[in-house]
């Protein structure tokens, strides 16, 4: 074990580009670090070890969407692929102008990796493809994760900051 390979703890599998850039390979390790966690608020609701969820412009229609018990990616008009809700172009056609449209919510488990906090609470963190296609990185809600698994969107309205999706089994 490397220096930097110290505080892995196996979790699920993780997807990564082969380094020839080739098809993707899988390493079933997940990384358990100090980054900032998803924790229950005094409020109730869910906050980053950093504080509540802030917008910063760039993902408004996300988060109005989120508000509203709904998921709001970014689709590219000219082309109709589906994106993350970070994305600021579409590879394909090369238009910046991407809009807003509504996702179903549903999903499958891609990976997963569980964070600690320093105080020893827990969060899932997990990797999910939307069923229009696009990856997000999100919260994770079940007992049991596997790749793979089926899952929905939820939405968390905390009291403090902005409302947010996490993904949970489908059949909850």
């Amino acid at each position: 074990m490397t220096e930097r390979s110290e505080g892995i703890k196996k979790h699920g599998p993780v997807v990564t580009p082969s380094d020839e850039g080739g098809p993707m390979t899988e390493r079933s390790e997940g990384i358990k670090k100090h980054a900032p966690v998803v924790t229950p608020s005094d409020t109730g609701g869910f906050m980053t070890a950093a504080g509540p969820i802030r917008r910063d412009g760039r993902g408004d229609p996300f988060f109005d969407g989120a508000a509203e018990d709904r998921l709001v990616v970014p689709r590219c008009a000219s082309c109709e692929r589906w994106f993350a809700p970070d994305a600021t172009g579409c590879p394909g056609c090369g238009t910046d102008d991407l809009t807003w449209a509504e996702a179903t919510g549903e999903a499958m488990l891609v990976s997963w990796a569980v964070t600690h906090s320093r105080t020893g609470e827990t969060a899932p963190l997990a990797l999910v493809e939307l069923a229009e296609g696009p990856w997000m990185y999100t919260r994770l809600e079940t007992d049991s994760p596997r790749a793979g698994l089926p899952l929905r969107a939820r939405f968390v309205h905390p009291d403090e900051g902005e409302s947010y999706p996490v993904f949970e089994e489908r059949d909850r």
